[in-house]
């Protein structure tokens, strides 16, 4: 059994999304990955004490994660 999870999957809970029953999902996943990035080079551009190995970049990719969904969730 391939427990791997797709992109797509990760911010879906585990779920794959068919984009004809969510529209949009391309586009929102493309704005959340687009933040990411900018984000993690920002926190690491100005911490230079902090190598960027991938162990660093999968803790804050967790807490991004969070913050984007506890956003996207709590949207006023």
């Amino acid at each position: 059994m391939n427990t791997k999870r797709t992109p797509n999957e990760e911010l879906s809970g585990g779920v794959r999304v068919d984009p004809k029953v969510r529209p949009g999902y391309e586009a929102e996943r493309a704005e959340y990955e687009s933040a990411r990035n900018a984000a993690m080079d920002e926190y690491f551009d100005a911490r230079p004490q902090i190598m960027k190995t991938r162990t660093m970049e999968l803790i804050f990719e967790g807490g991004f994660r969070m913050a984007w969904e506890y956003r996207r969730n709590n949207a006023a």
